[in-house]
Formats: C-alpha cells, sequence, structure tokens
C-alpha cells in the first residue's frame, strides 16, 4: 500500500495536483499542511512522508491545484433527483466528470473550472444536515488508494469513473448546472432567509395577502414576468429567471410553499432566501409596497364580505370628502 499511496501522489504531482498525506480520521498527517493550499509538495517530500509512517492521500483544491473542485454528495437518496436533474439541463454532463465512491456510499465529482470559490453548503435536509456541498479553494478531500483506516467507518474510497489524473475542465455555465441543481434540493432555509415582513391589521387568514395565497398559484405570479417552469419533480417545481431560457434558478413546494431563489440574478429576489406568494407578489409589482399590494388585491376581491363593506365605504367617504373640497373650491 504505501509504494500505491506514493505512486499515486507522484503521478497527481506531475498533473499539477496538491496532495498531502492523511492518517486516521481523515486528518493531515502533517502539522503544517497548509502552505500546500499554494504551493504543490516536491517528490522528494512525499517520499519522506511514505518513508516516516503509512498514510493516505487527499487532494487539495482550489487554484493550487488548477482550480479544481469537488461536489460531495454525503447523502446518497437525493443522487438520483440530482443526477436527473442535471443530466435534464445538460445532457452528459456527469459523464465527464470523475467519481469517486466514499466509504459512507457518497459521492465525489471532480472537475475544473475558471470559476470556482471556497467550500459550500449547498442543500440541507430538514434537520440541517448536509447534503451536498462543494470542496473549493482551500479545502481537500481524501482520494484511493488511501487505506481504510484514513476513515473512522474504516471502509475505502474508490474510484468509480475517470483519472484523477486528468480532471476535466468545464464552463462556468455547466458549473451553475450542477450547483443550482444540488441547491434545488434543499429542505430547510434559515428562518432569517425567509422573507415574511409583517401585514396589515387582520386576523391572520382574513387579511388580503393571505386570502391571495390561498387561492393564487405561483404559475399566477411568476409567469406574468417572464420567469418559466423547466421541469417538475413531485410537487416540487424547477423554475428559470428571466432573461434565460435553461437551467435553474429558484424552486417552490421543495421549502414548503415558498419560492426558494437561489440565481444572483434574479431581481427582485435575493440569492438563497424564500419568499411566500404576497411577499413575490409585492416586489414583482409594486417594488416591495406592501400597502399599495393590499390595496390592488382588495380591489381584485381578496377580501372578507365585511372587510369588503368596511373597503367600500371608506373609499366612498374618500371620494365625498375630495368632490366636496373641489366642489367648494369651484364655488
Amino acid at each position: 500500500m504505501p509504494d500505491r499511496v506514493l505512486q499515486t501522489a507522484l503521478t497527481l504531482l506531475r498533473a499539477d495536483l496538491s496532495v498531502i498525506p492523511i492518517r486516521a480520521h481523515k486528518r493531515p498527517a502533517i502539522p503544517s499542511w497548509k502552505c500546500y493550499q499554494t504551493r504543490l509538495p516536491t517528490p522528494e517530500e512525499w517520499t519522506a512522508w511514505v518513508a516516516s509512517r503509512p498514510c493516505g492521500l487527499a487532494i487539495v483544491l482550489g487554484p493550487v491545484s488548477g482550480n479544481a473542485e469537488a461536489i460531495d454528495v454525503d447523502d446518497y437518496s437525493v443522487l438520483g433527483s440530482w443526477y436527473d436533474w442535471v443530466q435534464s439541463m445538460a445532457p452528459g454532463l456527469l459523464s465527464r466528470l470523475v467519481i469517486v465512491k466514499s466509504p459512507r456510499n457518497g459521492r465525489h465529482f471532480y472537475y475544473r473550472c475558471p470559476v470556482i470559490e471556497g467550500n459550500q453548503k449547498l442543500a440541507l435536509d430538514a434537520q440541517r444536515h448536509t447534503m451536498l456541498e462543494t470542496r473549493g479553494a482551500g479545502g481537500y478531500a481524501l482520494i484511493p488508494p488511501s487505506p481504510a483506516w484514513c476513515h473512522p467507518d474504516y471502509k475505502p474510497y474508490e474510484l468509480l469513473q475517470g483519472d484523477l489524473a486528468n480532471i476535466p475542465t468545464i464552463t462556468a455555465d455547466e458549473r451553475d448546472v450542477l450547483l443550482n441543481c444540488a441547491r434545488a434540493l434543499t429542505q430547510y432555509v434559515e428562518p432569517e432567509r425567509v422573507y415574511t415582513p409583517r401585514q396589515g391589521i387582520g386576523p391572520t387568514g382574513e387579511r388580503p395577502g393571505d386570502l391571495f395565497a390561498a387561492k393564487a398559484s405561483w404559475e399566477d405570479i411568476l409567469l406574468p414576468h417572464g420567469w418559466c417552469v423547466v421541469g417538475h419533480r413531485g410537487e416540487v417545481t424547477l423554475w428559470c429567471r428571466p432573461g434565460k431560457t435553461d437551467g435553474i434558478s429558484a424552486t417552490t413546494g421543495h421549502c414548503g410553499d415558498h419560492l426558494y431563489v437561489f440565481s444572483s440574478n434574479a431581481h427582485p429576489f435575493e440569492p438563497e432566501r424564500a419568499y411566500n406568494k404576497f411577499t413575490a407578489y409585492t416586489l414583482l409589482n409594486t417594488g416591495g409596497d406592501f400597502s399599495k399590494a393590499a390595496t390592488i388585491l382588495v380591489r381584485q376581491g381578496y377580501v372578507k364580505a365585511h372587510e369588503r363593506n368596511r373597503f367600500e365605504s371608506s373609499q366612498a367617504t374618500r371620494f365625498n370628502r375630495t368632490m366636496g373640497r373641489y366642489v367648494g373650491w369651484l364655488a
């Protein structure tokens, strides 16, 4: 095994990949490994590391390794959904990537891209556990032929597809497909990222925004503003923002009855925020003026009968006062 680890490390160094030695529990076997975030180890360093003690190995991702990045699918149960969505948006993309099976039956998908970032959590389940994330600039990921004892489960990493010495380069748009299809699977949004401003006075369920949300569909709200449906999976709808014809920019139906946006170019929405129907309607139609939006909805009939009578009475009173002032001025 030491010979295999050393030979793999030397092969990856020749492919301009920074690789570091790993000990038990996936930890670096050297105390000052972070210098290899900016430079490659030398063959002599690797020979000394392997000679001193048995070790596994990991790729240091980011610019030092030619902008290498990996998507880590921790939860195997979502792999099929993510795979299907990526395949529908970019047929053949996944077949080009290097794929490694992790000890807990997850998957690491490796690629290089001109634009990458640091580690990102892409999708959380309802209990806030990470299902998909990236290993990007500054991070590292274990690879075969690391010994099984490098992982807490005492199981090995396995190469399923491709060659780690020949990690393919993909475009920024293709990377967006990979990441956005992963973000579309999130089931949890931090409470502070759910945009739910207070509505006007009135019992919950009887306010114009509540009545609107109960009757209107997301298609009613988004389609008139250039959003388009690009797919469905169960009760989840995938949306593409205005100005694009493909790709996933948001979902509805995954995080409750919310629009969850992850595109950074979906004005007036912010990325990684969730919006209820009344909020989305208000931002799209009145520039965020919730009082004006509620008034429009009342005029469209989104109001209880007794509230409608009061609204119509107040409107009539306002009209009479205006006309009174006008007549007085004419006199």
